[in-house]
């Protein structure tokens, strides 16, 4: 998926392409931020204290978070040390000019350690998911290929797989591992 995302944001304008909550209402941010502030003081307030961000697209979630917590939780503003995981050399320069207090990262491996609270809103939208539907008995597979929805059968369960379960089958297909949700009983 790294190599996927990489190669998208490296070579379109992601910014054209689809609007997130923090774009849309600066309230967003700031609820976040004054989340953290009150996470921060449960932890028992450390300082310092790892404020961490994963995929911050434009920077606008952890400005309006910043901002917030500033008003709000001057102590914690100060205790906190920015970090940002962010792969793409084009977000980390749009970044750069909101949040030039920030550390950059390309993984959170290299986040070094301590008390840390992480966001992840715009990592998390941008992550690929697996959609299956419920067709009468069986169950399909749903994703997009070509610009159009298209549905794959799922295989039938077999011999053992535990009667009214939600469970997972793995499968080989082209070298990649596969799952598939399997239903064997009643309907959810």
């Amino acid at each position: 998926m790294g190599r996927a995302n990489a190669a998208y944001y490296a070579q379109r304008d992601p910014f054209a392409d689809f609007t997130t909550a923090p774009e849309i209402c600066q309230a967003f941010g700031e609820v976040l931020g004054l989340w953290a502030a009150v996470t921060w003081e449960t932890l028992g307030r450390p300082n310092p204290v790892l404020l961490a961000e994963a995929g911050p697209g434009r920077g606008t979630l952890m400005r309006d978070a910043l901002r917030a917590i500033g008003q709000a939780a001057p102590h914690f503003r100060s205790a906190l040390r920015l970090h940002l995981i962010e792969t793409s050399p084009r977000l980390r320069e749009v970044q750069v000019a909101v949040l030039p207090e920030a550390t950059w990262h390309a993984d959170l491996a290299s986040v070094p350690p301590g008390p840390m609270i992480l966001l992840a809103n715009e990592f998390l939208d941008a992550l690929p998911i697996r959609q299956f539907v419920r067709r009468g008995e069986a169950w399909t597979e749903r994703f997009v290929q070509d610009g159009a929805w298209l549905e794959s059968p799922s295989p039938p369960a077999s011999e053992g797989e535990g009667a009214g379960a939600l469970q997972i089958r793995q499968s080989v297909r082209r070298g990649e591992w596969t799952e598939r949700f399997v239903q064997d009983g009643p309907r959810l």
